[in-house]
């Protein structure tokens, strides 16, 4: 299998072997050989890969301060706006919060979200206030080749709490192999696992490099690049101190992708996702997070776009257009985003779900599951 990877180094030194398949045991029996031979390069491996489409981790070696692993820490938004048809009065929720998520194995990860805090501003009714939504509930991501398969949650659970799960757990959804369609196409469709259900999912890529070879440029753009490329360094210098504060105070982490064809050491790149919700299972059961399960919905459209800046960032988000019938007809609108906030040690073991529920991501009905209080 192989695997579109963030790697953080531990030491500016380390190294990693892409050309390892993580299916091959007598791969693992190389890595311990080589932990052994260089024990000044500890590296811990973020991956984004075919099955696990979202960042998980192992360490080589095992040191005693990543003894448990790393914590991959994500700030998390979900801004929804909903406009009654023929009315200019509307109602806008803004709520953020934190979630922590840890590898559990190659195919899934352990997330937890605590509390989240969300604005409402109600045209309508008058309303302004905040308030906080107390979550504190771990899940568990399993993935496929498809993106995400399944949710393992705590029983009970409140069906709005999980809704919103639902919706910041697929932003770590990629659902293909990068570096093999990058081989042959940067634009195909896919099946592709969703809030929406199964879903025909149109995929660009789009993959972007700091530096060219130099038979890229004429001569006079090679001046012009050696140029900017002292200023840059100039600049990268002062921004160091900034970059550092994500990953907490290792200021020798960095994040790089690995299985993907490149020249550089830094790349941007984009995964947009394109989704006709008639082409998907659930397009006409949208699950609006305040909404009762009896109110029917019809999903408009649905866009992805996911962005991973080398040595710097993560970013995903999802835009989502419905048609509400409620009172009256509505327009909906929400964006759902998750930005990587921190890598750090995580403190102790991966904690236990009690009482699990197991949900089919792609096709279990989460409302009419008698399981969810």
């Amino acid at each position: 299998m192989r695997h579109l990877k963030m790697v953080p180094l531990m030491t500016n030194e380390a190294n990693y072997n892409d050309n390892d398949n993580d299916d091959d045991d007598d791969d693992d029996d190389d890595d311990d050989d080589d932990d052994d031979d260089d024990d000044d390069d500890d590296v811990i491996i973020l991956t984004l890969n075919d099955k696990l489409t979202g960042p998980t981790q192992f360490a080589l070696p095992e040191i005693e301060k990543w003894k448990y692993g790393p914590e991959i820490n994500y700030q998390v938004n979900l801004l929804t706006t909903v406009i009654n048809e023929g009315e200019d009065d509307r109602l806008r929720i803004d709520l953020n919060g934190d979630m922590g998520c840890r590898s559990k194995n190659e195919d899934s990860i352990l997330c937890r979200i605590s509390k989240l805090t969300y604005h409402i501003f109600d045209m309508i009714n008058n309303v302004n206030e905040t308030n906080d939504i107390i979550v504190n509930k771990h899940f568990e991501i399993g993935f496929n080749a498809n993106g995400i398969e399944k949710l393992v949650m705590e029983n009970p659970i409140h069906v709005e709490h999980l809704k919103l799960i639902y919706n910041f757990a697929a932003q770590l959804n990629i659902g293909v192999n990068i570096g093999q369609h990058l081989k042959t196409t940067f634009s195909f469709v896919k099946k592709e696992n969703f809030t929406l259900g199964e879903c025909d999912t149109i995929f660009n890529i789009s993959l972007k490099e700091k530096d060219r070879s130099s038979s890229s440029f004429s001569e006079e753009e090679e001046e012009e690049k050696e140029e900017v490329k002292e200023k840059e360094e100039e600049e990268e210098e002062e921004e160091e101190e900034e970059k550092n504060s994500t990953f907490g105070d290792l200021d020798e982490i960095k994040l790089t992708l690995i299985d993907v064809p490149k020249m550089s050491s830094d790349i941007d790149l984009v995964i947009e996702k394109i989704r006709n919700p008639k082409r998907c299972t659930r397009g006409d059961k949208y699950m609006f997070w305040l909404a009762g399960s009896n109110e029917k919905s019809n999903v408009i459209s649905s866009f992805s776009r996911i962005n991973v800046k080398e040595n710097e960032s993560f970013e995903s988000s999802t835009i989502t257009t419905v048609k509400l019938k409620l009172l009256k007809p509505a327009i909906l609108h929400e964006f759902t985003k998750i930005k990587l906030k921190s890598i750090n040690q995580a403190t102790g073991p991966l904690p236990t779900i009690t009482r699990p529920v197991i949900l089919n991501f792609s096709s279990d009905d989460i409302t009419e599951n008698n399981l969810i209080d």
